[in-house]
Order: C-alpha cells, then sequence, then structure tokens
C-alpha cells in the first residue's frame, strides 16, 4: 500500500496501538509478529517520533507503568522516541468536550467509541492543522478523513494490511 502525506503540509504525526500491534498484550510484553511491518512503515515517513494510542491505558495507574515498564523498551525496540502516550481517562475527557457525551467510565467509552473515532475526537481536541495523522491499529478499518476546515488527514491503517 501507498500512504500519501497531506500535500499542504510537510507535519505528520504518527499514533501506534499497543495491544496486538506492537505487543501481544498489556501483561504479555512479547513483540507481535507484524512488529517489523509496523517499524518500516514508519521508517517511511519523515518523523522522528511517534506515539502511543491505546485503549490498554486507562488511567494514571497504567500510564506510569507503561512509562516505568515499557516505554524505554519500546524505544529501543523501534529505535523512535515515544511523544505522547494519552490515557483513555484523558481520551474521555477530550472526547467529552468534543462531544459533549458524558461517559459512565472507561469499559462504557471502549464499549461505545470505535478506536477510529476515538482517536479522531482526540486529535481533533488539540486544534492543530495542516497536519497528516497516522493510526496504525489491529481494530480500525483502513480509511482516510480529509478534515476541509482544520486541513488535517488522517489515515487509519489495519496492522495486518502493512
Amino acid at each position: 500500500m501507498v500512504y500519501q502525506m497531506n500535500p499542504n503540509s510537510n507535519k505528520v504525526s504518527v499514533w501506534i496501538d499497543l495491544e496486538e500491534t506492537l505487543i501481544k498484550s498489556w501483561f504479555d510484553h512479547f513483540l507481535t509478529p507484524e512488529f517489523p511491518k509496523v517499524k518500516k512503515f514508519v521508517e517511511s515517513l519523515p518523523v522522528n517520533r511517534v506515539n502511543i494510542f491505546s485503549y490498554a491505558i486507562w488511567g494514571d495507574e497504567d500510564e506510569t507503568t507503561f512509562e516505568e515498564t515499557l516505554q524505554g523498551w519500546l524505544e529501543d525496540q523501534l529505535e523512535y522516541v515515544i511523544e505522547k502516550c494519552p490515557s483513555v481517562n484523558k481520551m474521555i475527557t477530550s472526547t467529552r468536550h468534543f462531544q459533549g457525551i458524558i461517559y459512565v467510565d472507561v469499559n462504557d467509552y471502549i464499549n461505545l467509541v470505535p478506536k477510529w473515532l476515538g482517536f479522531y475526537y482526540y486529535i481533533s481536541n488539540l486544534q492543530s492543522y495542516n497536519t497528516t495523522y497516522y493510526l496504525i491499529d489491529d481494530a480500525v478499518p483502513n480509511m482516510t478523513i480529509n478534515v476541509k476546515e482544520s486541513g488535517n488527514i488522517f489515515k487509519f491503517i489495519n496492522v495486518k494490511d502493512l
């Protein structure tokens, strides 16, 4: 597959899921068979940092666990700095601001908001412009959303199709 960036911008932001994309699971920190394909794809883009967007990191405690046990190791494996890794609680806050819906808890959010839509809401709340955003994940369909108002392009890539 060939992925084109936003022709009006040189800004690119890469976001990668954890479970079943980089690692087996939150409790099984082995690299997935898809990991080499993810790394190769990221290397084809003009970035020197990546971000994590995962429904496995629920709150502050999970963020701390990620930072202390997984982040450095994944940075070594990817050979990229991991810049951001928002928790689902932060995603909920962002979505609430964007959408005005109050979710009962993390499970409610995860069950009601597909990953691609949660990513779109989260990024849209950052108020960025003219950027191409990539989300590589096992739970997203391959699709592109062009947002005329912001000039942003969202590219959702299922890791199985890399």
